[in-house]
């Protein structure tokens, strides 16, 4: 034990009280002392020192393990208590970058405008002020800086320094700085600015007088050669001014922060008697999460995981937590502790609440229809008919109920095992609901596409009072001469405008009965259509509006044949959101692909139900058939002077009426025993579980993009008094949106500074729109600050 004394004898030099640790492997010793300094030996003799808590002195010390072959990568990784690819990836880098490589460099600007020719010039620069030195520096290095950016870094508010990683070792500070360190008593100030250039080696034309009286050539063999420049992430910036690709997200922030999807949701949460998480001081919490989605969707990442490549300072401006934003871990682990399918249905059907009281949408008139994304994953999901690729494929179905102008209001998400018809019903339920709610006494009007045209869904709509309109099934072909009413349109009393009343549509009306269910057809055609296609066939559509009248529902106007036949025509404006929707919102995306097992079983069509029907079809055919030869033998030319009783006794027609009432009789008890079975039986599936894809993330992201919407709408409201073309209308403002900008925060106010377009007609049009937004006088919530836009 003589070698374990010398070490605790040398161990004084370090100041060091006692021993507490000793770690060994076969050539080194490591010794850890009171004071965390790490001490390796080697035959009794200390080999290099670093304290433990400091990170760059430890890579240090194992690079010069490595590089002195004093150890092998094995050893100092198992005493380091790090990885053996860890120890590569420094030594790497030190024999690239020298000690300037063992530094974690911090992320930010790859790019600045102030120079170190221009940071030593302010720093230089005595007794001048700053509009005088912003002069200078733009005569002299072309460079434009406003007098506030020059105030901070001249008093050190920007560019400042990196944490003094090596203040007690001048030759390490040395080989940073290119310069040789006298060392003093007193400790080195700390520099208000680090220079993000250092000089090179010096060569014989340097004149400089050096420190201690050391010669040149001394000085190049007692520095290393190192890199001649520090990268610029070195530098530690404080700027209250952000340069951010995510700029125009404030554009959308007055509206969602009057929508308020956030409050509304924990409003839902307590309806539902939910637990609602407490805003623990390291969580972004329920908004900031739901904001960042938000703005996911609006500046179309294709999935959260894209959300990994953003720059935290520069989406982090939009939370308001500057170079914080959430990561994709968390991103998912909020869905999974927020998201519940009785909650998001509450929280939908308050945004919708809050819809109507912003005036965004009306709900007077609703359209449902459905909307199919494919599904490739394992899970054996029942098939649906895909009318774009015209063949029955695994899909989901998502069912909207959009406005008269196709802004969509609520919707709901599921497998085609569950009813288009009954879930389209549910939601006609909600719908009246929220509008009996509204208390006006006249009928919810709602339209939908042939999928729904059934005369039993008819009944239910008469009984809940809802007048629907919808296109007739397998309508018979008529002629244009039955189209002899006529819908004018009437054109504003306007100069310049045609003058009088026109035909739009040719309509011809009349009641109808569908297996017993009456109900008023109107078969139509445009004039413009009928100019285009003069051989185009008219339209027929059917629907309930004669039964509501003034005397039962006293604040409803009956609808004129003319508004009916425009009800049904407007609902392409929701094929139109669908489109959008798709293509700008991502709308097939699916977040997640957890499954369940199937709490009702998964069932399929009786296949004995499908063979009797069969053979009942073919049955009644013959039956068809037999009567036929019957009504011809009684119909011959030779057999019309016969009395009618004697043709019936002949063999011949004998034959044939038994025929019949046996195949009728055989008929009738097929029926009888089709009745006896029932429709539809589980699905068996020996092998695992029925499962079910949980869509609970899918429908939370759905209502996220109808607020999106709604909130796009109500921006594009207001742009469009600054923009008076509607064709771009929305191309322009998304284009204004993703120039990005700057993101300034100051003591009262937050300015928002919009790239321009180089168009001049769009540039105006920015700032007007940015007039219009500043009349507003929003102030962000977390800070109370007011908003404030302008453009570059």
């Amino acid at each position: 034990m003589k070698w374990g004394v010398s070490i605790l004898d040398q161990l004084t030099f370090f100041g060091e009280g006692f021993v507490s640790t000793i770690d060994q492997v076969p050539n080194l010793v490591a010794v850890s002392g009171e004071k965390k300094t790490v001490v390796y030996w080697k035959s009794h003799f200390a080999i290099v020192a670093y304290k433990n808590d400091d990170a760059v002195s430890k890579r240090m010390a194992a690079v010069f393990l490595i590089q002195s072959k004093v150890g092998n990568y094995e050893e100092v990784a198992i005493l380091m208590g790090w990885s053996v690819s860890t120890i590569h990836n420094f030594t790497r880098s030190y024999r690239a970058n020298g000690p300037i490589g063992l530094i974690k460099q911090k992320t930010g600007p790859q790019h600045t405008k102030v120079t170190p020719e221009i940071l030593q010039f302010i720093h230089n620069a005595k007794k001048i002020s700053y509009n005088k030195m912003v002069r200078l520096i733009k005569e002299t290095y072309g460079v434009s800086l406003s007098p506030d950016m020059v105030s901070y870094v001249k008093r050190g508010k920007a560019y400042k320094e990196q944490m003094n990683l090596f203040s007690d070792d001048y030759f390490l500070e040395s080989m940073l700085t290119g310069e040789m360190i006298p060392k003093t008593k007193e400790p080195l100030k700390e520099s208000n600015a680090l220079m993000t250039e250092t000089p090179g080696p010096l060569t014989e034309d340097d004149q400089r007088p050096l420190p201690g009286g050391l010669e040149h050539e001394s000085l190049m063999e007692t520095l290393p050669i190192v890199p001649t420049s520090l990268p610029i992430n070195l530098i530690h910036e404080e700027k209250t001014e952000v340069e951010s690709n995510y700029a125009g997200g404030f554009l959308l922030l007055p509206f969602l922060q009057k929508i308020d999807p956030a409050g509304l949701f924990r409003q839902a949460q307590e309806e539902n008697s939910e637990h609602v998480n407490s805003s623990e001081p390291h969580a972004y919490g329920m908004k900031n999460w739901m904001m960042t989605l938000i703005f996911l969707l609006w500046f179309q990442f294709s999935s959260i995981e894209q959300f990994k490549f953003v720059q935290p300072r520069e989406f982090g401006v939009l939370l308001g937590s500057r170079n914080r934003t959430p990561s994709v871990k968390t991103l998912r682990r909020y869905f999974k502790e927020c998201v519940d399918e009785r909650v998001t249905e509450n929280w939908m059907l308050q945004l919708v609440r809050r819809y109507v009281q912003l005036d965004v949408i009306e709900l007077g008139t609703l359209y449902f229809d459905g909307h199919k994304i494919p599904y490739y994953g394992h899970v054996d999901l029942p098939k649906g008919y895909t009318s774009s690729r015209r063949f029955p494929m695994k899909v989901l179905e998502q069912v909207f109920a959009n406005d008269q102008k196709g802004r969509p209001v609520f919707l709901r998400v599921h497998d085609t095992s569950l009813s288009f018809r009954d879930t389209v019903l549910e939601m006609i339920k909600d719908a009246l609901q929220l509008w009996n709610e509204n208390g006006k006494r006249s009928p919810l009007v709602v339209a939908f596409d042939r999928e729904l045209y059934d005369t039993k869904f008819f009944s239910v709509l008469d009984e809940l009072g809802v007048l629907y309109i919808t296109w007739r099934k397998w309508d018979t072909p008529v002629v244009l001469a039955d189209l002899t009413d006529l819908v004018y349109h009437q054109f504003p009393d306007t100069e310049g405008i045609q003058e009088g009343p026109t035909v739009q549509y040719h309509y011809w009306c009349r009641n109808i009965t569908v297996q017993g269910y009456d109900v008023e057809a109107i078969s139509f055609l445009a004039t413009e259509k009928l100019k285009k296609d003069q051989d185009r066939n008219p339209s027929t559509l059917v629907t309930n509006s004669w039964r509501f009248t003034k005397e039962d529902y006293p604040d409803f106007n009956p609808l004129s044949t003319g508004e009916i036949i425009d009800t049904l025509c407007h609902r392409w404006r929701q094929e139109n959101y669908f489109r959008y929707a798709k293509h700008e919102q991502r709308l097939d995306y699916i977040p997640s692909y957890e499954t369940a097992e199937r709490e009702v079983p998964l069932t399929k069509a009786n296949p004995l139900r499908k063979a009797l029907k069969k053979e009942i079809k073919k049955i009644q055919n013959e039956v068809d058939k037999l009567n036929q030869k019957i009504a011809q033998r009684l119909t011959a030319r030779k057999k019309k002077d016969k009395p009618l009783e004697e043709i019936l006794q002949q063999k011949s027609i004998q034959i044939l009426m038994t025929k019949k009432e046996e195949r009728t009789a055989k008929s009738t008890e097929l029926t009888n025993k089709l009745s006896a079975i029932t429709e539809r039986i589980a699905v068996q599936e020996d092998r695992e579980p029925s499962l079910e894809l949980t869509l609970n993330s899918k429908q939370f992201l759905d209502v996220l993009r109808i607020v999106l919407y709604n909130a796009e709408q109500m921006l594009k409201d207001v742009f469009s008094r600054c923009y008076n073309d509607p064709r771009d209308l929305h191309a322009l403002l998304r284009a204004i949106s993703d120039q990005g900008g700057t993101v300034e925060e100051q003591k009262d106010v937050v300015i928002v500074r919009l790239k321009a377009l180089h168009i001049p007609a769009y540039r105006k049009a920015t700032e007007k729109l940015c007039i219009e937004m500043n009349a507003m006088e929003t102030k962000i919530e977390k800070t109370g600050k007011r908003l404030f836009f302008s453009v570059k």
